[in-house]
């Protein structure tokens, strides 16, 4: 993979710790909110700094995991409170490209600019001065299972009861078994479409390939809302409160998505 589209992959969201959790950290960038509304909203999700840096006040690698997490939370309060029609609009235009390839691209301008919004006023909230910079560069030094599992037990503390009960541990299964499928055959079809493309010295063709890399992404998670209501995040979350990352049908499917994933990085998809 070239330096230079790596870098705008993991600017973008194509690092995975599977293939979405931190990618989804990588998603918004900035828009301002006057309404009080959004203040009880950060204080609801401020978290005590002790927790986050060790006593030499550097920052902890749970200390960044729940940075990440907090940032996303809130992110993704105030996308759903602002764009709460805008998923459903998507998920209604599957089979009509041009008009899902648009509202793609409006969810991933939207979800940008408010990740930018989450990400200062957390950060400014700190006594400790420190950018998202340092917590994903932080972030990428850590071993990948080591930072899924982390953030696992992290976001299972927040995510909530009605979600947890919306699905069954055998339906959760065949879900997670099911977008793991789907992914690899909707990143096949990228494949088969860029094969005889070189994009190494192209940049237009660079940006082109990896929007339609996260059209895949969120067209894969589209699929699976649909057939199981529910998202990838929240069933690998399910899975684990329960006890079942273990079980030898997910663990083939995990490995399954892994070795995809390893074999067929984006920096590979035209080659």
């Amino acid at each position: 993979m070239s330096s230079s589209l790596k870098n705008k992959i993991l600017y973008f969201g194509g690092i995975t710790i599977s293939a979405a959790v931190l990618g989804s950290s990588l998603y918004y960038l900035y828009k301002l909110y006057t309404c009080k509304d959004d203040d009880e909203e950060l204080e609801k999700i401020l978290i005590d700094e002790k927790d986050l840096f060790d006593s030499d006040n550097k920052l902890t690698e749970n200390g960044a995991i729940t940075l990440m997490i907090k940032i996303n939370t809130l992110a993704d309060e105030y996308y759903n409170k602002e764009y709460s029609d805008l998923d459903k609009k998507r998920r209604d235009n599957l089979n009509n490209l041009e008009e899902y390839t648009t509202l793609c691209n409006e969810t991933f301008t939207h979800k940008q600019t408010i990740y930018q919004l989450a990400t200062n006023e957390i950060l400014n909230k700190l006594t400790h001065k420190i950018t998202i910079e340092q917590i994903q560069n932080f972030l990428q030094t850590i071993n990948p299972k080591k930072l899924e599992e982390l953030t696992l037990i992290n976001e299972a503390e927040l995510l909530k009861k009605e979600d947890i009960d919306l699905i069954n541990i055998k339906t959760c299964k065949e879900a997670f078994i099911y977008y793991v499928n789907i992914f690899i055959e909707e990143v096949k079809n990228l494949q088969d479409k860029y094969k005889d493309i070189n994009y190494e010295e192209n940049v237009q063709i660079q940006n082109m390939l990896m929007f339609e890399y996260l059209i895949v992404k969120i067209k894969a998670d589209d699929l699976l809302y649909l057939k199981y209501n529910t998202t990838e995040q929240k069933i690998k979350i399910i899975l684990y409160k329960n006890n079942c990352l273990d079980d030898p049908d997910i663990k083939e499917a995990q490995k399954k998505l892994e070795k995809f994933e390893q074999e067929n990085q984006l920096g590979n998809l035209g080659n």
